[in-house]
């Protein structure tokens, strides 16, 4: 739910014209009562995406659903569509468009220095990107072979991107190198604040 909350507020922030991550900074000078959640391109793993559903059903089998956690799910959900349509927003600004467009995806695992895909947003964002006609590749260094025709690059590869996508902020991945390397790059994890990189 807490990670609902601030993606949501980070979609809301996008359209009302405010720095969510700034909104995040002045929270955290707060002296008590502060517990840091960050807004990201979606959930993953094998218990947030998962285990909510089966809390979700038994409530629902019991006749007491619980629908702060589902719209939790449904907002989490959301996310990656979220992604697509900002990183379809940034190539329109440059005259060009998702369709036939070079995506990379910058960390595709669904926690930072984890080798665990599992039900990771990145899969959800392929997919939207996919059906939208761009042409997606993906450079992580935690994993060798993942989706079925979205091919994994070397860094120096980046430069060939119409957009970068940071997905997931490694410690393996020279983040600072990324805004000099490419063209159009989308920061959803905030750690690019402050260069070129456009923010969720």
């Amino acid at each position: 739910m807490n990670i609902a909350l601030v993606n949501e507020l980070a979609v809301a922030a996008r359209a009302l014209g405010v720095d969510v991550w700034e909104a995040l900074d002045c929270a955290r000078t707060k002296p008590f009562g502060f517990q840091e959640f960050r807004p990201g391109p979606g959930v993953g793993g094998h218990c947030i995406p998962v285990d909510p559903f089966y809390l979700t059903h038994w409530a629902r089998t019991g006749g007491t659903p619980l629908r702060l956690v589902e719209l939790s799910q449904e907002i989490n959900a959301r996310m990656p569509a979220h992604v697509v349509r900002r990183a379809e927003q940034l190539l329109n600004e440059r005259g060009s468009a998702l369709p036939d467009a070079r995506v990379l995806l910058v960390g595709v695992t669904y926690k930072r220095n984890s080798t665990d895909v599992r039900a990771s947003s990145a899969a959800a964002i392929v997919r939207l990107m996919r059906q939208s006609g761009a042409d997606v590749t993906y450079h992580d260094p935690f994993v060798a072979a993942w989706a079925p025709g979205c091919e994994p690059v070397k860094w120096s590869a980046d430069a060939d991107a119409d957009l970068t996508i940071l997905l997931q902020d490694h410690d393996a991945v020279p983040l600072d190198r990324l805004p000099e390397h490419a063209r159009l790059l989308l920061d959803t994890r905030g750690r690019l604040r402050g260069t070129r990189a456009h923010q969720l």
